[in-house]
């Protein structure tokens, strides 16, 4: 067949051509139906069109959108292209060809004529060298692809700004569809939406948020979920659920507000605070609603604060109408609601005493729908509350009388005591929680209370472990909580450590007296036996006491627990049972024993060992563990005779140096009083500021002399527990401390017995008489010396009887010298041999 190649190219380019014009017309359809869609939408929109308006622009719609169709896309698609004109137009294209083309295709023609009297053979071969060309060329280039191309441009871009604005504002383009489509009635939205802001909810940035919404007596019906995102309004539909519906919101980066619209009923507005939270153990935000949601319950007495949101048009104000529902046929009250900026405006109630009901108004939403309902009730509150104390065992403290508990809040107990509160309230509760504060949860955590049957008694109960506060939230059957409740203080009483105080004592059993003025290190002979006595307190009892030993540099303390002796307190029956104790220990420094270094065997004490020992005490505290406490550490120093004989000596011949500086003090103050009598006939107001001089001078001797003969006593002590007098030097020694005890013993903490205190008390008793008689606080002060005479003259026997230690002091010195001496010839003798 000729002229096979380039027909079929031929006829190639004339389908693409049908294509192209097809696709051209079907731009210019769809950019004139989206100009339609935009055109109409916005007359409708700003006009507001009624229907029979709507149905004359339809039909007006359709006859353009028919004529662009037709002239279009129907009629370039029925004219006939002809192999001629596609022949002309690819030789338009490409010059060389010189018109061989559509020679070649009326040759073609020619030669299906039978009648054709040219030569065949010549017309063939132009034919075959034409296709033969042909093969070299572009049929193709005749195809104008850019000016299809040019003529989508328009059309993608208006379609693209309906999808987008459909997107953007769904609810509106669902009411165009209906209105201009479809010619339903569908009323445009107003310029104006006034919403009540019902209640907040935080959400996690990074997290979607599910919505549940429940609504009594749900249905299938269809429902939407509409938020703002950005400054549109978006939708998501609401699945229906087991008691109402749900749906779901995709994360959100700012604060949103969303609302619920399901059939006839629309909900009032709810604000989402999006914040960002690093860590959630949530995969998802969740928070519900219930529809329908007009009614409010408010607490008597309480401010109603209302959040209100205007969409649209932002209103100057809003108007907030109100009455009182229980009053028939009351005219409605109108206030305006302050703006707060970003469309949210505010308006507060004074407190609320009565029921009453309002609505909202704003621009052109005045339709007074919804009507809210707010229930005006009694708020629940804690109206009594009763505590009890179950203390640790240890503690042995009696618990709370079940028929006296403390009728109060405040925890104050020891650690380890359980407390049980039991609160009553004004209304029945549905729900109560005691609370502590978050950094305190993993000690005291929050928790649900008991509530009884008929809802106002509220029980709990928890373990003091720590100091603490706590509140006890309510929330009523009522549906009401309690606003502010009331915060409790808990206070953990510590068991605290053991108190030690050890003594030397005169001997080791309960009736001993105690040895005082005792300096840390003292002197014994190896044979000697020392009784000490330790005196422990602790708040609620005394496990165990102990005697801590070690001597030299020995490392480790031997430990040798002592008897326990419970002391009670006889004039406090409340007093707890062993709170006190005793303990007494004699050491024998004849059993004592020591490992030297680097022998294995132990040994006895040896003149210069020194031994070390403390006390040890533990409470009875089985809660948090027992207390411990120990006392100072003393030291025994072995000493031969002669040392121990030197020492003693020592401190009898100082207390005599101190006795004598006692005696000038009180020679001193006894002449300065017989000085101020003999010079004053009668002693005046203005002299008692220097008789309370001389009364506490008075006492200050006092103080001393007793001082002294506890170190007296001492001295007894030491010379007693190593057996180192005979009986004579004893008895002396005593009657030296037997004086000294006359003029000076201590009766009280801070108070004496004796001449001396005599002295003293009637110093005080001239004071006292001069305020009332002045004349006759002179004899009192005579008595005063008197009484000064006679410590006078004990203190000098005393000194006296001190004295032949001072000679025998000078015995020893001359003893020294004379070895001395002797050791200094033999030094000289050897040295000269």
């Amino acid at each position: 067949m000729a002229l096979k190649y380039i027909k079929g190219k031929i006829a190639q380019v004339r389908s693409f051509i049908r294509i192209l014009l097809t696709v051209e017309g079907s731009f210019k359809t769809i950019f004139t139906l989206s100009i339609i869609v935009l055109l109409s939408f916005t007359l409708d929109y700003f006009l507001h069109f009624p229907l029979n308006v709507r149905i004359v622009l339809l039909v007006s719609y359709l006859s353009v959108l028919t004529y662009v169709i037709v002239r279009h896309l129907c009629l370039p698609l029925t004219r006939k292209i002809s192999d001629e004109d596609i022949a002309l137009a690819v030789e338009k294209q490409n010059p060389q060809l010189q018109d061989r083309l559509i020679s070649a295709l009326q040759f073609a023609r020619l030669l299906d004529n039978p009648e054709y009297q040219d030569s065949r053979d010549m017309t063939l071969s132009v034919i075959q060298e034409t296709e033969k060309i042909s093969k070299e060329i572009r049929f193709f280039s005749v195809l104008n692809l850019t000016k299809t191309i040019r003529s989508a441009i328009l059309p993608i871009l208006a379609v693209g700004l309906i999808f987008f604005l459909h997107n953007q504002i769904p609810k509106l383009s669902s009411i165009w569809l209906n209105r201009n489509v479809f010619l339903k009635q569908n009323a445009w939205p107003r310029s104006t939406t006034v919403f009540l802001i019902r209640d907040e909810f935080t959400v996690n940035q990074k997290l979607p948020t599910k919505v549940n919404i429940k609504i009594e007596n749900a249905g299938n019906e269809e429902g939407v979920l509409w938020y703002k995102y950005s400054k549109f309004w978006k939708r998501t539909a609401l699945v229906p659920v087991k008691d109402g519906y749900e749906a779901t919101l995709p994360e959100l980066n700012s604060n949103t507000i969303f609302y619920a619209e399901i059939d006839d009923i629309v909900s009032s507005a709810y604000r989402l605070r999006v914040t960002k939270i690093e860590k959630s153990k949530e995969e998802t935000n969740s928070l519900t609603i219930d529809l329908p949601d007009t009614n409010l319950v408010m607490s008597k007495g309480e401010r109603l604060s209302l959040k209100i949101y205007a969409s649209g048009k932002i209103p100057s104000g809003i108007e907030v109408h109100y009455r009182n529902k229980d009053v028939e046929e009351q005219e409605w009250n109108s206030e305006l609601a302050g703006h707060q900026g970003e469309g949210i405006f505010k308006y507060t109630f004074p407190p609320m005493i009565e029921n009453l009901e309002f609505y909202l108004e704003g621009n052109d939403d005045v339709d007074g729908f919804p009507v809210y309902n707010v229930n005006v009730l009694n708020p629940p509150s804690v109206v009594g509350s009763y505590m009890w104390y179950e203390y640790p065992a240890y503690s042995e403290l009696e618990s709370t009388d079940k028929d006296k508990p403390e009728q109060h809040g405040n925890v104050k107990a020891l650690q380890g005591t359980n407390v049980r509160l039991v609160f009553e309230a004004n209304i029945p509760i549905k729900e109560a929680q005691i609370l502590f504060p978050d950094d305190h949860q993993k000690v005291l955590p929050n928790k649900q209370l008991s509530i009884s049957k008929n809802g106002k008694l509220l029980s709990t109960s928890f373990e003091v472990k720590m100091d603490s506060r706590y509140r006890i939230t309510l929330r009523g059957q009522n549906g009401l909580e309690n606003a502010s409740p009331t915060s409790y203080y808990v206070r953990m009483l510590r068991d605290a450590r053991p108190y030690i105080k050890s003594f030397y004592s005169s001997s080791a059993d309960k009736d001993s007296t105690i040895i005082s003025n005792v300096k840390p290190r003292i002197y014994m002979l190896k044979t000697a036996t020392v009784p000490m006595r330790i005196e422990v307190e602790d708040d609620y009892g005394i496990s165990n006491i102990a005697i801590l030993k070690k001597v030299n540099k020995e490392e480790t303390w031997k430990r040798q627990p002592l008897e326990i002796v419970k002391v009670k307190n006889e004039n406090n029956k409340k007093e707890k049972r062993g709170k006190k104790a005793l303990g007494h220990y004699l050491t024998s420094l004849e059993k004592e024993t020591v490992v030297d270094e680097g022998s294995v065997s132990p040994r006895t004490l040896q003149t210069g060992d020194i031994l070390y020992f403390k006390f040890h005490a533990q409470d009875n505290n089985n809660v948090s563990g027992p207390g411990t406490k120990e006392s100072d550490v003393y030291t025994i120093q072995v000493v031969e005779n002669t040392q121990l004989l030197k020492k003693l000596n020592e401190h009898l011949l100082e207390n005599k140096r101190q006795l004598g500086r006692v005696l000038d003090l009180q020679v001193n103050k006894k002449e300065s009083i017989q000085d101020f009598l003999s010079i004053n006939a009668e002693v005046e107001t203005g002299d008692l500021v220097k008789i309370h001089q001389w009364h506490f001078a008075q006492k200050n001797i006092s103080r001393q002399i007793f001082e002294i003969a506890e170190k007296i006593r001492y001295v007894l002590w030491t010379a007693g527990n190593n057996s180192i007098w005979d009986v004579f030097t004893t008895k002396k020694v005593r009657d030296v401390h037997q004086l000294l005890l006359s003029i000076a013993k201590q009766s009280k903490s801070t108070s004496y017995e004796g001449k001396s205190n005599d002295a003293a008390t009637d110093i005080i008793d001239a004071y006292k008489v001069i305020l009332k008689e002045n004349s006759k606080g002179q004899a009192k002060l005579e008595d005063a010396v008197l009484n000064q005479e006679e410590v006078i003259v004990l203190l000098e026997e005393i000194i006296d009887l001190l004295g032949q230690w001072e000679d025998l002091r000078v015995e020893d010195d001359v003893k020294r010298l004379l070895e001395e001496s002797k050791k200094q010839q033999n030094i000289l003798k050897s040295w000269t041999e």
